[in-house]
């Protein structure tokens, strides 16, 4: 008997899992070495202690706290039962405990313990959790890049769309007269200006955007930028800033940047505007451990915090979804916050969100801090409007849209230039060959039917090396850029005001 005795005590302490034996009143009568390393429960204390004083820190059974207990279930329905458990660990802390109860009967079949099994899963949890979080991520991703396709595949055609209106109602507003008029105009450009704005951004969420990054002040930026930020908050909203001195420099592109303030702006103001409150914009820097899934290193950072009502705990995962909106129906794209996250994302950066019911929310942007010389700032009257004279000059000119060469046959013609213009590539280079010495300049679409204004180019270029190109396009990704770039071409985004043609024709002449 003694020998039995020992072999089961062996096997029981033996055993990896946690083992405890607890009797029909939840009291602990038997536990292992494996169970007293899990919980904090210590040799002599067994016999005096209950189950759930231990796993939860509870002062009656866990059933009556609404917990799923399989002790409890075991003694009612005598039959082994399974279930998972967060208990306080040996440290403290909450570990997941997958548990298997098993009934202890004596001769006569009544149930005298249950016996516990409880295998500590908190690794497991901690992967399954990544695991999820990763399949979340790849699904995001998924959802983005089929937003960036068709964005890609809708902006050429709907910027070509914004030109035309653009190009004319600005052709308009400087030849009429009436004050009245003029402001009618104004209003259309300030219209294609913000259909355009929002194209752009569906292009930033599906990452489909070259960014000009260059090495900033962030303290000189938000300084600069305080002027237009008062300007949209209402008077009954105070604007806040402290800047920590001495930062770091961080490669940025400043328009985006600009739009990342503005967007967090502009979400703490509605939240404000009708009760009113402040918005605090602060500056400063953070060291970052690889610990953290990060980029180790020195980061920049700028956070926008407003006294509001704060952001509800089961929308947080949602808010930078592309068109999760809180707003009220008719206000807001949606598209905010999505911007956000994609712009800070594309710079190597971060956002922390902050935020209570009550309390307000807080955004916090994280840029890595670089050690790349600051550029110099842009010559004052480097962008004053610039005046060209096109006497004596000949351009070819080739876009599919007939609005659109309409436009821009108008606008060279009125500058002085002598003008040939083609509906495709196919055209536009059969025109051309015809004398190729003639053209000082080419006007071309990027995309058409046929030859590509790119591909037109290059066998222009064949037969005039020096040829100067300037190509228009509704879609200016890194590819595309890149691919017109290499081809020693200028390239115009569109939609465009008449001055940023002018502005590209004096450059391409001036180069």
């Amino acid at each position: 008997l003694t020998q039995t005795r020992d072999f089961l005590r062996s096997i029981f302490e033996g055993i990896g899992d946690a083992l405890v034996v607890v009797d029909p009143d939840f009291r602990i009568i038997s536990a292992n070495r494996g169970y007293l390393n899990q919980t904090a429960l210590k040799e002599e204390d067994i016999g005096r202690v209950y189950c759930y004083q231990v796993s939860h820190r509870y002062s009656q059974p866990c059933f009556r706290e609404g917990e799923d207990c399989p002790v409890y279930k075991t003694l009612l329905e005598g039959t082994p039962q399974r279930a998972v458990h967060e208990h306080f660990g040996a440290d403290g802390e909450l570990i997941y405990v997958e548990i298997v109860s098993y009934p202890l009967r004596d001769t006569e079949g009544k149930i005298y313990a249950v016996v516990e099994t409880l295998r500590d899963i908190t690794e497991m949890k901690r992967l399954e959790r990544e695991s999820l979080e990763l399949k979340s991520q790849l699904m995001q991703a998924q959802k983005m890049e089929a937003i960036g396709t068709l964005a890609a595949g809708i902006a050429h055609d709907f910027n070509n769309m914004l030109l035309g209106i653009n190009g004319f109602a600005e052709m308009l507003m400087n030849r009429l007269s009436d004050p009245d008029l003029k402001d009618k105009a104004e209003r259309i450009l300030d219209i294609v200006d913000r259909a355009s704005r929002l194209t752009e951004q569906i292009l930033i969420i599906g990452r489909k955007v070259k960014y000009n990054k260059k090495p900033l002040q962030l303290n000189r930026f938000i300084s600069h930028s305080l002027e237009t930020l008062r300007r949209m908050i209402e008077e009954n909203i105070e604007l806040k800033v402290k800047l920590e001195k001495d930062l770091p420099l961080i490669e940025v592109d400043e328009a985006q940047l600009y739009q990342v303030l503005l967007n967090l702006i502009v979400n703490a103001r509605d939240e404000l505007r009708q009760k009113g409150g402040e918005i605090v914009i602060r500056t400063g820097k953070r060291s970052v451990s690889d610990s953290l899934g990060l980029r180790q290193g020195e980061y920049v950072f700028f956070s926008v915090k407003d006294n509001g009502g704060g952001i509800a705990e089961n929308i947080k995962d949602r808010i930078f979804e592309p068109f999760f909106s809180t707003k009220p129906k008719g206000e807001g794209t949606g598209l905010g916050l999505s911007v956000v996250y994609s712009i800070v994302k594309d710079h190597g950066g971060f956002i922390d969100l902050s935020s209570k019911p009550g309390r307000g929310a807080e955004f916090t942007v994280f840029f890595p801090a670089t050690k790349e010389a600051e550029e110099r700032p842009e010559r004052e009257g480097e962008t004053e409007k610039q005046e060209i004279s096109g006497h004596g000059r000949r351009v070819l000119v080739a876009e599919d849209e007939e609005v659109i060469r309409d436009f821009l046959s108008a606008c060279l013609s009125e500058w002085g230039f002598e003008v040939v213009v083609a509906s495709t590539g196919d055209e536009a280079l059969a025109l051309f060959q015809q004398s190729p010495e003639d053209f000082d300049l080419v006007l071309l679409d990027k995309v058409m039917p046929g030859l590509s204004g790119t591909e037109a180019f290059r066998m222009m270029k064949k037969q005039n090396p020096s040829l100067r190109a300037i190509i228009c396009t509704g879609y200016a990704s890194a590819e595309v850029l890149s691919d017109t770039s290499r081809e020693g071409a200028f390239v115009l985004k569109k939609p465009f005001r008449m001055q940023d043609l002018k502005r590209a024709i004096g450059e391409v002449f001036s180069s």
